[in-house]
């Protein structure tokens, strides 16, 4: 039975989940205004095969907020790292989706020994500019709140393509990985307001980091360092990472995999039979498959 625990890093207050299980630890890094139980589809199909953790970045769900200033890759990292030495992690599993994915992605390349497996949900080394750039600003031109649950759905679904393959209740359930109610019954974004006021600068900020962090031009022989199994998990319909960019990952690194989900734009649900497929054989848990089952 999961468990909601916090631990203070770098002056900070960090909530994560752990969803208990046992083995490997992996843990799993949620997208730029998301927080950590946007991971609860998956939970079920990779307990008890293994320990299974997942952490509010700076400024979401609940974990404290850090200036607006620190909402940045390099202190992501940083906090990321002392969280891990907190624990007594030496090495884990990592789940990253959009902005987890490159913080889980720049974490394998610095720290490779520390780093078993990778998962990276639309993700790779470089990015379109276009489409980063598009889906970096889509909570930007949102309302902070919403009335209700319906008005929210209808949001999200207005601007990602692939939404309408979930039901009723995974719906939901994704959406609340976005959202929480305030007291007066509406919705609200569970991050500090200024990551949705300001996430088209906010996300220049990550790519200028990123960019810092592995050059341009480097950025390919920089991932060889991914020495690691890797499973890029890759939107059909993703804007951010177009099947050029898939292909060469898997040409860099003979490691990795990639996996095209249908009719679904950046960054997958995780919700996805094929995502949860993917998942499982990667992380070896066949005998979880049954639950993948139940859960489609």
């Amino acid at each position: 039975m999961e468990v909601d625990k916090y631990v203070c890093v770098r002056g900070l207050r960090l909530h994560y989940v752990d969803y208990g299980g046992q083995g490997d630890v992996v843990l799993a890094l949620h997208g730029l205004v998301q927080h950590a139980r946007a991971f609860d589809p998956i939970a079920p199909l990779l307990i008890p095969h293994v320990r299974f953790l997942s952490l509010d970045l700076r400024g979401r769900g609940e974990s404290e907020w850090g200036p607006p200033e620190a909402y940045r890759m390099f202190e992501y990292l940083k906090d990321l790292r002392a969280f891990l030495n907190e624990l007594g992690l030496d090495r884990v599993g990592l789940i990253g989706t959009s902005l987890g994915g490159w913080v889980a992605m720049l974490f394998a390349t610095a720290y490779p020994r520390r780093v078993t497996h990778l998962v990276l949900n639309d993700v790779a080394m470089i990015s379109e500019a276009a489409g980063l750039n598009a889906v970096a600003n889509r909570p930007s031109v949102a309302r902070f709140e919403f009335e209700d649950s319906a008005e929210a759905i209808s949001w999200f679904i207005s601007d990602r393509p692939g939404l309408d393959r979930l039901g009723a209740d995974q719906m939901r359930l994704w959406v609340e990985g976005f959202l929480s109610r305030t007291e007066t019954g509406k919705w609200r974004f569970k991050c500090d307001p200024c990551i949705v006021r300001d996430s088209g600068a906010l996300a220049q900020r990550l790519a200028g980091a990123r960019d810092g962090l592995l050059g341009p031009n480097q950025a390919w022989e920089q991932a060889k360092r991914l020495t690691m199994p890797v499973l890029l998990l890759r939107g059909a319909l993703s804007s951010v990472v177009s099947p050029a960019i898939a292909k060469q990952l898997t040409s860099v690194l003979p490691s990795a995999r990639s996996v095209d989900i249908p009719g679904v734009g950046h960054s997958p649900t995780l919700y996805e039979p094929e995502a949860q497929a993917a998942l499982l054989e990667f992380f070896g848990t066949h005998a979880g498959a049954r639950a993948a089952c139940e859960l489609n």
